[in-house]
């Protein structure tokens, strides 16, 4: 007679160590230069038809700022604590247009804005909606990332929700249009802002040339400035 064989069976849910946003943020883009072309096609996406990208210095590992900066229709507080804090969400891929000018959006995957984790040690999100009157600002530390004890769940990102600021008249965004004429008040009421310190690589005059020959190349041969 066999003897019954003794089991014992359960089951595991499987949870991601913080690391793993690093690693999609290293490995997403193969260069500091892609992960910023992914960021302002993120722009395109919220329908951005101005976006500037600004380097303070000094461009050196652990110093200087990126800022890339649009004009979009920007991310309530809704989206910033769901769609945006939820990487691989599947908001691109149900909404294949865009919301205003229905272009047909370039992220598709959710996780090109972790590209911003590759090119700088902490990030600033500043954005504020079209038709609202506050301003949201959510902070990422990617140190917090590195911690080889802390599971993604166990991590905590702040974020505030005030008077604007940065995206109003007279407020950050408007270097968006300098050198020309001040733009209706109404324009200067939404957008996103996103601003990048501590860099993680040391930016040289090659890097930028790399850059900017890229960002050219997604500007529309047809397009005609105002």
């Amino acid at each position: 007679m066999i003897e019954p064989v003794s089991r014992i069976s359960g089951t595991q849910i499987l949870r991601l160590r913080a690391r793993i946003l690093r690693t999609l943020g290293d490995e997403l883009s193969s260069s500091e230069t892609v992960a910023v072309i992914e960021l302002v096609k993120n722009a395109y996406d919220a329908d951005a038809t101005r976006v500037l990208v600004r380097f303070q210095g000094p461009l050196e590992i652990g110093h200087g700022t990126i800022e890339v900066m649009d004009n979009g229709y920007g991310m309530s507080l809704e989206t910033i604590r769901t769609t945006w804090m939820e990487p691989a969400t599947l908001f691109r891929k149900r909404q294949q247009r865009s919301e205003q000018y229905g272009r047909r959006v370039l992220g598709e995957k959710g996780i090109g804005r972790f590209a911003a984790s590759r090119l700088a040690n902490t990030l600033e999100v500043v954005t504020r909606r079209a038709g609202e009157d506050r301003e949201i600002r959510v902070r990422f530390d990617w140190s917090q990332f590195d911690d080889e004890h802390k599971y993604l769940d166990q991590v905590e990102v702040l974020w505030e929700e005030s008077e604007p600021a940065e995206i109003c008249p007279a407020g950050t965004t408007q270097a968006l249009w300098r050198g020309e004429e001040t733009p209706e008040s109404s324009a200067l009421t939404h957008g996103t802002v996103l601003r990048m310190e501590g860099l993680r690589a040391i930016w040289g005059e090659s890097q930028l040339e790399t850059l900017h020959t890229g960002l050219s190349r997604l500007v529309s041969p047809f397009f005609e400035q105002d």
